[in-house]
């Protein structure tokens, strides 16, 4: 039946811009007790190798998309990584780095895997203090580079670390004169306000970890209520999203009326 999926794919893809729909779709970004953080596998400090292994190993798990930062500090392994000459956020573009981080993106989606870009890590003091005009800049560079690969945009991991709803108010504002991709935004353990803002499209729920299935299907319903028609993605659950255990727990989100999910299921 792969022809069929193959179908189905190339219809969606009629509707979002030659990019798979983020509707329902699975990622793993969390693995090995959180040791393995596949948000990092664009980074050009990951030999080519290995990130063929990573997507592999994504795909062995089942998923159909991956959930990849654009640049990152220190958080995670293969830190820090942006395609800026120097890391200097919003300055020079590193033509090498950006063409080594253009062309995995290019394999990733060859492998039929769908891409939500995460546009900003939590850990990244320095870079989420470059200034407004350059973390405008980095969007617009980031779009112009990547949004034919791009299903979504987060404006954020953990964003209320580093900035208030009115910023992501703006960082989103700004990147819908941009791209017409969806635009979410991550929070803390069970925070999802910002994505009540005008710009923001959806949360990508971060439940905590050690929760029942049980406590993960109820309190995904509870954020749906909350978030008064926009979509709730269970986006992290779970530190290892190949065991069974994060499988039981994506699919207990699914079941609470969650949109896809981040660590895992079955």
């Amino acid at each position: 039946m792969g022809w069929f999926k193959d179908l189905i794919d190339t219809i969606i893809g009629w509707f979002t811009g030659g990019v798979p729909s983020i509707d329902k779709h699975k990622a793993s970004f969390l693995m090995d007790n959180a040791a393995t953080r596949m948000m990092n596998i664009l980074s050009p400090n990951l030999p080519r190798d290995s990130f063929k292994a990573q997507v592999d190993r994504c795909k062995a798990n089942g998923d159909n998309f991956l959930y990849l930062y654009l640049m990152d500090e220190k958080d995670g392994g293969w830190t820090p990584f942006s395609f800026y000459v120097g890391n200097k956020i919003g300055t020079v573009v590193d033509k090498d780095k950006l063409s080594e981080m253009i062309w995995r993106a290019e394999y990733a989606r060859k492998k039929k895997l769908g891409i939500v870009f995460w546009l900003r890590a939590d850990d990244s003091p320095n870079f989420n203090k470059t200034p407004v005009d350059l973390q405008k800049k980095y969007q617009k560079d980031a779009v112009e580079s990547f949004d034919k690969y791009a299903s979504a945009y987060i404006v954020g991991l953990e964003a209320d670390e580093y900035m208030n709803a009115a910023t992501a108010e703006m960082y989103a504002a700004h990147l819908k004169g941009l791209t017409k991709r969806h635009i979410g935004v991550h929070q803390t353990t069970g925070k999802c306000d910002f994505a009540l803002q005008p710009s923001i499209g959806s949360i990508w729920y971060q439940f905590g970890f050690g929760k029942s299935a049980g406590q993960i299907q109820s309190e995904t319903a509870l954020v749906k209520v909350k978030m008064c028609g926009k979509p709730v993605f269970a986006a992290e659950y779970h530190k290892s999203s190949d065991s069974a255990e994060a499988k039981a727990l994506g699919d207990a989100a699914m079941r609470g009326g969650a949109s896809g999910t981040g660590n895992g299921r079955n």
